[in-house]
């Protein structure tokens, strides 16, 4: 079912309230209040998406959700089917001691035909169960992966043989993608919405108030927060608008309960390197 403009409304404003919550537990601001939702009672394009306070002051607040590169929902969907149809494959796990991961190229997923799925997981399979990966060791005398590479595979893929931990010999799929590639497509993505986004924000600042815009991400697989983060802070450098007070992501890739929170940008602070603050 394709959510409706009113359910689309709901969960905007339900990230923008928890973006706003975590803002005021990080500068000790005590309880957050909505005191008006502009957009819904305004109509108005520039108009933003909250406004509230906590002790210390009015917040002013715009969402936005962090769009796809282009591709990048194909990938995804690709990269899915695939994930999925490989760890059934090997649901009863490789030859213990283990686990192991296979790391897949996103950007050749991407060009696989709906059609060349099947026979993509026939391949990678037949190729994971020739390797002869050596009982890994610490430290390592030799490597503990192996590449394999058209013809021999339908996209690159790299099979690692890790340490054994309680999940001894169980087999899983993750992604890896050509980060020279993707960079500037997800870095000129998050420029337009932090232009648009910032000067709609700036406009709405009265007296004191706290600007922050919040970035909803809800595709972990392909961009995940630190991706996304140091993708906000080049593109923050080529803007000419004044930058919101703070910059805050929104995971909500997980589902409704377990939304993360990562702060961006704290007055002249920006995350490198972040981790996640708090569910």
């Amino acid at each position: 079912m394709v959510p409706s403009q009113s359910d689309e409304n709901d969960h905007r404003h339900a990230v923008t309230i928890f973006a706003a919550e975590k803002v005021t537990e990080q500068r000790n601001g005590g309880y957050f209040t909505v005191d008006e939702i502009p957009d819904l009672n305004e109509r108005n394009l520039r108009a933003i998406d909250l406004i509230g306070h906590d002790s210390l002051g009015i917040i002013c607040l715009e969402h936005t959700l962090i769009e796809a590169y282009e591709g990048q929902r194909r990938e995804t969907r690709q990269a899915s089917r695939l994930m999925e149809r490989m760890e059934e494959r090997f649901k009863e796990g490789l030859d213990r001691p283990g686990p192991y991961v296979l790391a897949l190229d996103t950007g050749g997923v991407n060009h696989l035909r709906d059609r060349e799925i099947d026979d993509a997981v026939d391949r990678i399979e037949k190729w994971v169960r020739r390797q002869n990966l050596p009982v890994p060791e610490v430290p390592p005398p030799i490597p503990n992966h192996v590449r394999g590479e058209p013809p021999d595979t339908p996209v690159l893929v790299t099979l690692f043989r890790l340490i054994s931990i309680p999940d001894d010999g169980k087999f899983t799929v993750s992604f890896q993608r050509d980060e020279s590639t993707v960079t500037p497509l997800r870095v000129d993505r998050i420029r337009r919405a932090l232009s648009d986004k910032a000067g709609k924000l700036e406009i709405s600042r009265t007296g004191e108030a706290t600007t922050v815009l919040v970035f909803e991400l809800n595709d972990y697989m392909l961009s995940g927060p630190g991706d996304v983060m140091s993708a906000v802070y080049e593109a923050a450098q080529s803007i000419e608008e004044p930058l919101p007070d703070h910059i805050i992501m929104i995971d909500v890739s997980s589902g409704d309960g377990s939304w993360m929170a990562y702060y961006t940008k704290i007055g002249s602070w920006w995350a490198r390197g972040p981790k996640p603050m708090s569910h």
